[in-house]
């Protein structure tokens, strides 16, 4: 009859450890649960920087890539219209046309 008595009077201490043990259970799981979205929310935020630096590094190589391309059409352009006035003054005859412009007195020129 004394164990019995005994057990009954550790009742109280024995429910107590158990409350212990179930809060820390819980706290831990708790925490755990905390520590889950702590993580969850930064693995998402990191992935939305990584896929906003990745969208905006592409935009940058597109607008390059145009405008690469339409500064290469204009250098194209440009060196066609050199090479045909460079024909030009090729089959220009300076001293057939200019002899007579080259002879006349010119006013505005005065030599000191």
């Amino acid at each position: 009859m004394g164990f019995l008595v005994e057990k009954i009077r550790q009742l109280p201490y024995m429910f107590f450890w158990k409350l212990q043990l179930y809060l820390f259970i819980v706290n831990f799981s708790f925490m755990m649960s905390i520590q889950l979205i702590a993580l969850f929310l930064f693995v998402s935020f990191l992935l939305g920087m990584i896929q906003y630096f990745y969208n905006k590094n592409r935009r940058l190589k597109l607008d390059h890539l145009q405008r690469t391309l339409i500064i290469s059409q204009a250098v194209l352009v440009h060196k066609t219209q050199i090479k045909f006035r460079e024909k030009g003054l090729l089959n220009y005859n300076f001293l057939k046309y200019n002899l007579d412009e080259s002879l006349k007195v010119q006013s505005e020129i005065k030599l000191i």
